[in-house]
């Protein structure tokens, strides 16, 4: 579909968004036109947040809450918000055949005249940064499968802004085949922060970006990949650092969808897993109003609730179950008169032949290629590698690294980034000790907890967590209180 909608920022206030939509067809526009803009959650007034919160759970119309006098659109349209899955965005949807009272379908939809103009009027957070930031938005006339896709830019006065770019691999990115995987990439030239936002792997929400060389996700530039199943909108905030100027905030947009046939679509995120372990499931549909979804001896019938371009139905989420003992488990999305199946098998442990250790077991830590073991007795370094061996490993070569040296008494271990760390007693003081992946104690001196800390520790029935997370190492130890020395110290 050729453009028929130009859309422009006619101005932006602290409070307001106004958005000029005019009819550049050269004809009327007699058949259902809906647009649909996607504006951060930060971004809008809590009002359009909360219309959006409340939409998912509504009935009438299915996904669907009000925003007539909330935004303000072209005459006789009414106004809608939906919620997008990962709560980063949301959707505002103009319609003009849709009652603003029930979301029922009008008899005939109201027209938009060749060269007519209107105002989209969309209340802000007046505390959000408002410069520098992407806005998409798409719309339709008549067919709902024919979306044209545009994108305005909410910029500040200053010029030569910093080229941050973010992509996708698909050469239309809303237009994808349902369960496709396509890469999001990404480009922040002098970053020095980023985040990600949007339906990540694994269920997160968020990913920030890392100026670490090592890491997975650098800032600089970068990918991932992700199962495209239905409307995805990611956003990308980056701070970037500029000569002899404050640093400046760029937000850039990605949308990510399918065309809306009816379809089905069901996928395991595993193809195999252990006994009674956990199954997770994706699954989406569109155009019909409910899904039977079967897995195992679970069965769940679930009701779509966000509504189309056009007023159809789509829906799409994640399930989980346990399996089975063997064997293997079927998964079944239905929707008459279509149905698809996959199948996830149970694979069984493989038993291996016990290690050469000594001393009762108190921990075990994981870098590949890596494993650190921690008993009364000592430290233990083996070999697991960073993939599965082919053949498969029989038995873990463990090696005795640190032993237990008078007057030392061996607590915990865990690991942090490219290192091992141990938590022990040495007579009244408790003590942090780094290690290679090799085992080798580090230049890195050991760190002394501080005396109130290791005099609850060495109370009976004292408790520890010892864990290396997000570029720290955490300890802490706890004991019922006894007078002044019991409680807990992190």
């Amino acid at each position: 579909m050729s453009d028929l909608l130009e859309f422009t920022v006619q101005s932006v206030t602290a409070n307001e968004l106004a958005i000029k939509v005019k009819n550049t067809s050269g004809s009327s526009l007699d058949k259902t036109l809906a647009i649909e803009i996607y504006p951060a959650m930060y971004l809008v007034s809590a009002a359009v947040n909360d219309a959006a919160i409340k939409a998912a759970s509504n009935e009438q119309p299915p996904g669907a809450m009000r925003l007539d006098g909330i935004v303000a659109g072209p005459e006789g349209w009414s106004i809608w918000a939906r919620r997008e899955s990962s709560d980063s965005t949301l959707v505002i949807v103009l319609i003009n055949d849709r009652d603003q009272q029930t979301g029922d379908e009008l008899s005939h939809p109201i027209k938009f005249p060749a060269g007519a103009e209107s105002i989209i009027r969309i209340p802000l957070n007046p505390q959000a940064k408002q410069d520098n930031i992407d806005l998409s938005y798409a719309y339709t006339h008549d067919n709902p499968e024919d979306r044209v896709d545009g994108k305005l830019e909410l910029k500040s006065t200053q010029e030569d802004l910093p080229v941050v770019t973010l992509t996708a691999s698909a050469t239309n990115p809303t237009m994808i085949n349902p369960g496709v995987l396509v890469d999001i990439e990404w480009t922040i030239p002098n970053g020095v922060s980023a985040i990600l936002r949007g339906p990540l792997p694994g269920d997160n929400t968020e990913l920030n970006l890392s100026s670490d060389p090592t890491a997975d996700f650098k800032i600089a530039n970068g990918s991932l990949t992700v199962r495209v199943v239905g409307l995805m909108n990611y956003l990308l905030q980056a701070e970037v650092k500029r000569d002899g100027q404050p640093n400046l905030q760029v937000v850039k947009m990605l949308t990510l969808d399918t065309s809306n046939k009816k379809h089905l679509y069901i996928g395991p995120r595993q193809g195999k897993v252990l006994p009674f372990g956990l199954i997770e499931v994706d699954w989406a549909a569109w155009g019909v109003p409910q899904v039977i979804i079967t897995a195992g001896d679970t069965t769940r019938v679930i009701r779509l609730t966000q509504q189309t371009f056009g007023g159809s139905f789509e829906g799409s989420g994640v399930m989980r179950l346990n399996a089975g003992k063997s064997g293997s488990e079927t998964l079944l999305i239905e929707a008459k008169p279509e149905s698809q199946s996959k199948q996830v098998f149970v694979t069984s442990w493989q038993h291996m032949t016990k290690p050469d250790i000594a001393g009762p077991l108190l921990g075990l830590a994981v870098s590949a290629p890596k494993i650190a073991l921690l008993t009364f007795d000592g430290l233990y370094i083996a070999d697991v590698g960073k993939i599965d061996r082919s053949p498969a490993l029989k038995k873990l070569m463990f090696t005795k690294k640190a032993g237990g040296a008078a007057g030392t008494e061996w607590i915990a271990v865990t690991a942090l980034g490219n290192r091992f760390f141990s938590l022990h007693r040495k007579a009244t003081d408790t003590v942090v000790s780094p290690f290679t992946l090799d085992g080798t104690p580090e230049a890195i001196p050991p760190v002394t907890l501080p005396t109130d800390l290791t005099r609850i520790a060495m109370l009976p029935k004292a408790d520890y967590d010892f864990v290396g997370f997000g570029g720290r190492i955490y300890v802490v130890t706890e004991a019922p209180v006894r007078g002044t020395n019991g409680g807990r110290r992190a």
